[in-house]
């Protein structure tokens, strides 16, 4: 319940039951008057010792008192840190409400200090600085890209719905040999329907150690993929409908995959849209390497060449993915996306969508 009883309440109770008065109490348990009555007032707390005496003279078990001083002593904490948090609800507003909302974090109607708390624990630190220091540490993109006017607060919010959807699945450490065997396997689920597709690779990957996630809806971030290790054995890697084209979805997720294999650790990775500063080369190299597990080099020439949809159908199926994982690739080389754009098929967002919020080990939907 959103109250608590205090323990001088329950004695006042109970002795105005008996007929009894402070002075007989006092009597009874060999305390001072005054001490009886800044127990029954709140002004002093109550001890085991003094619980034990009032238990010994009432019958009121020293239990029962004790749980309500701690219970009252929580709620008067939580009130005290309300007020004090209400000075930060100018940096709580700077998220985006209505996606935490949506996603049931808030109730929306969260005020002043009640608001700061709920983002708090959302993002599991205890003030502002925290957040500053854990939830933005270490990402790479945010800081090289703020001539993008990146929003840090919804990326950060995205980011963190990642993580989230995927902190009850259970998996075995992290696996960089079973994670680079399984690279063919999820090439050839392109073909399939994106929420079966997701479904498998989801399960493909948690057999390797890494958590997949898919959050759509927050229009704030410019966040295309990420990749952040919640532990030093447990990546997750996080996908988003900013791009919505199912070539655009696998490249991503292999950009991240490529992060997972080759790159530090430490560092969390956030592909922003239309970033194309990359100091250190990292993410270049991950490009490359989800370019070349999708379509490998020895099918780039035709790439360059193919123009028809017979002949896209052709090398795709030589290469044994989808025909947009194709055109993507093409468009991308050759820079002439309207030739292959009627090949890049849309993504069905309400089912991955679906299939990312479904149990781990549920069966892919039909």
């Amino acid at each position: 319940p959103e109250w608590a009883v205090a323990p001088g309440t329950l004695l006042r109770a109970e002795l105005d039951a008996r007929g009894m008065t402070q002075t007989d109490l006092a009597a009874r348990t060999q305390l001072t008057e005054k001490h009886v009555s800044q127990v029954m007032t709140g002004t002093v707390t109550l001890s085991a010792d003094v619980a034990l005496a009032f238990e010994r003279s009432l019958g009121v078990p020293a239990r029962t008192l004790l749980l309500a001083e701690a219970r009252h002593q929580a709620e008067e904490s939580g009130q005290t840190a309300f007020r004090e948090l209400a000075q930060h609800e100018s940096w709580a507003r700077h998220f985006p409400i209505t996606v935490l909302k949506k996603n049931g974090y808030l109730q929306g109607n969260e005020r002043g200090g009640q608001l700061v708390d709920c983002i708090l624990r959302f993002f599991g630190v205890a003030e502002p600085k925290a957040f500053e220091e854990v939830s933005l540490a270490g990402i790479s993109g945010f800081r090289r890209a703020q001539h993008l006017q990146v929003n840090e607060y919804a990326t950060a919010t995205w980011l963190r719905l990642g993580e989230l959807q995927t902190a009850r699945h259970h998996l075995p450490p992290f696996s960089a040999d079973r994670l680079r065997r399984s690279l063919s396997t999820l090439r050839a689920l392109t073909s399939q329907p994106d929420g079966e597709a997701f479904t498998l690779a989801r399960r493909q990957l948690a057999s390797c150690g890494v958590a997949l996630a898919f959050v759509d809806g927050v229009n704030e971030s410019r966040a295309w993929g990420a990749t952040r290790w919640v532990t030093a054995s447990r990546p997750v890697i996080v996908l988003s409908d900013r791009y919505p084209f199912r070539d655009s979805l696998w490249f991503s997720l292999m950009h991240e995959i490529g992060h997972v294999l080759r790159h530090p650790k430490r560092r969390t990775f956030v592909n922003l849209a239309d970033d194309g500063d990359d100091n250190d080369g990292l993410e270049a190299e991950a490009n490359d390497f989800a370019a070349e597990t999708l379509v490998p080099s020895d099918y780039r020439d035709q790439l360059m060449t193919v123009t028809s949809q017979p002949e896209f159908d052709a090398l795709a199926a030589q290469v044994g993915v989808d025909v947009s994982i194709v055109a993507g690739q093409a468009g991308h080389r050759t820079g002439d996306w309207r030739r292959v754009q009627r090949l890049r098929k849309k993504l069905d967002v309400p089912a991955l969508d679906r299939a990312a919020h479904a149990p781990l080990d549920e069966s892919a939907p039909a």
